[in-house]
């Protein structure tokens, strides 16, 4: 097991030339005026300058024990590029809570180098730490590192640990986690666990989670679940659209894709782009032409697809001199 990076001492910090922050007429800066100075300067990623001289306030007043300030102090120190001082910064804690963990865990998770600190941190933080929030960040930042397989295993993991205490079910920022780490190597049995989960838990599908669910499914090949929510769904967006006809383009299912796309009621360039480049990679190039063709003078009123983004398809289309001259005339009188 990796042990944590080494604690730093965070008084000898480079000083800056400037005092600390202080109050009107000089005197310290009280607790309710520190906790917008943290904020700003996380917000603006002003760490050396202000950051640095709220800590200096912090040490010299002794309110580094202060938990809610500590914590802060943790998000701040994990934006610069080593996490070297989140790490010195959380060790100084006094009294560590769930958001301690969850900040430092966040923090080392954005690294592809601290991974295995991150696993550490995760198995040896208490259980009353180790809250749903700990698994989202874990599941999603492995996921965000193409480490998908490792990912599902933490969502087994977590199937496990939700029966020992509350607080461990999922939500949807769990699900959308695990669709995004199923469409990544096309997993279909983690996916239709979860989905399962969901249908029993009553969840309230948003069209966020539909979305990626969805394009999961459709990844996978299974478009038949992935049709099956489609029809569930009571909102769609332009990404439920395209994800169900990239779905069917994908296992050669063009008619299918063909009627999705009919049904769209707004068709912007992706879901074109989607329905003409999966019937030309399909040998359907005659069709994929005339696609091209007509989607001008409809999205040229919506002025959504420069034609020079779907002529990007054009030299897979086996087109002659001529045929490729007079679709260019044909772009230049439609969209120039």
């Amino acid at each position: 097991m990796c042990r944590l990076l080494p604690p730093l001492a965070v008084h000898p910090l480079p000083c800056l030339p400037a005092p600390p922050p202080t109050a009107a007429g000089g005197s310290a800066l009280a607790f309710p005026e520190l906790i917008p100075l943290l904020e700003r300067a996380i917000s603006t990623g002003d760490v050396l300058r202000l950051g640095r001289a709220v800590h200096a306030h912090l040490v010299k007043t002794a309110l580094t024990s202060h938990t809610l300030l500590s914590n802060r102090l943790v998000a701040l120190y994990s934006l610069l590029p080593s996490p070297a001082a989140a790490v010195a910064a959380f060790d100084d804690l006094p009294h560590k809570n769930a958001h301690s963990y969850n900040t430092l865990l966040a923090a080392l998770l954005r690294r592809p180098g601290t991974l295995p600190d991150a696993f550490h941190l995760f198995d040896t933080m208490p259980a009353d730490s180790r809250n749903l929030v700990s698994y989202n960040t874990l599941i999603s930042s492995l996921t965000h590192h193409g480490r998908q397989g490792e990912a599902l295993r933490v969502v087994a993991r977590l199937a496990r640990d939700r029966f020992l205490g509350p607080g461990l079910a999922m939500d949807r920022f769990t699900v959308v986690s695990v669709a995004t780490a199923c469409a990544g190597i096309r997993a279909v049995r983690p996916l239709r666990e979860m989905h399962g989960a969901v249908v029993v838990s009553g969840m309230e599908l948003t069209v966020i989670m539909a979305n990626a669910m969805v394009n999961a499914y459709s990844k996978a090949g299974r478009v038949e679940d992935a049709r099956h929510l489609f029809n569930q769904v009571s909102i769609r967006d332009n990404v439920t659209w395209t994800s169900m006809i990239s779905g069917y383009c994908q296992v050669k299912k063009l008619d299918e894709a063909v009627q999705v796309f009919d049904m769209m009621p707004d068709k912007d360039r992706v879901a074109w782009t989607a329905l003409i480049s999966g019937h030309e990679q399909n040998g359907e190039e005659d069709t994929a032409l005339e696609l091209l063709n007509g989607c001008w003078p409809t999205e040229y009123h919506q002025r959504l697809l420069p034609w020079c983004q779907l002529w990007a398809h054009v030299p897979n289309l086996g087109l002659s001199h001529g045929e490729g001259i007079a679709l260019r005339h044909l772009a230049t009188e439609h969209w120039l």
